[in-house]
Parts: structure tokens; sequence; C-alpha cells
């Protein structure tokens, strides 16, 4: 969760609840993806 908040992710609005869930699955995306890249 701090790595998302680090990148500067809108992750107060997905709190509130104020972001759409399309974007929510980018940001799960956009981690998921920097996971194995770090990993390697």
């Amino acid at each position: 969760m701090s790595r998302i908040r680090a990148a500067g992710q809108p992750v107060e609005l997905v709190e509130e609840g104020g972001t759409p869930p399309l974007s929510e699955g980018r940001q799960i995306t956009a981690v998921t993806a920097r996971i194995p890249v770090a990993a390697r």
C-alpha cells in the first residue's frame, strides 16, 4: 500500500470511493507488473 502512495497513485480517492473501478484495475496491474520486475 505504501508503494502505491509513493508512486503518486490516487490511493486516497480510492479509499473515499471517488474513483471508478477502472482506475483500481489499472493500479493493480501497474503494481503487479512492478513486483516481478523488482524481483528480477
